[in-house]
């Protein structure tokens, strides 16, 4: 059974009418990707559904490479770390702020 808090902390991917994996904030920094099984039985496995470093498996596996991978670089991630109040070398909060804010919290990832 799903709780709340879980729900919070989870995305769910679809490929039209299909549930093809669950992404999981599994703690701050660590995210975990869970391919469904009616994705496994639809692709064979190591088939790079999602991404190339992503393919189909049948274990959980990181995807917080792959996010990390995502972000901007330079002055585009230091604008978007003042716009949240995070550093752009750790993703910590500024020390001006009075809550921790960190990237995921923010945009609920």
């Amino acid at each position: 059974m799903t709780t709340k808090k879980d729900a919070a902390n989870q995305l769910f991917c679809w490929w039209g009418d299909t549930h093809i994996a669950t992404l999981r904030a599994a703690k701050f920094n660590d995210i975990r990707l869970t391919y469904s099984h009616e994705a496994q039985e639809l692709w064979p496995i190591n088939t790079p559904l999602l991404s190339c470093s992503l393919p189909v498996q049948s274990e959980e596996q990181s995807a917080t490479p792959f996010f990390k991978g995502l972000l901007p670089e330079g002055s585009h991630l230091e604008t978007l770390s003042q716009r949240i109040g995070a550093s752009p070398i750790n993703g910590h909060p500024s020390k001006h702020l009075t809550q921790p804010q960190y990237a995921w919290q923010k945009y609920d990832f």
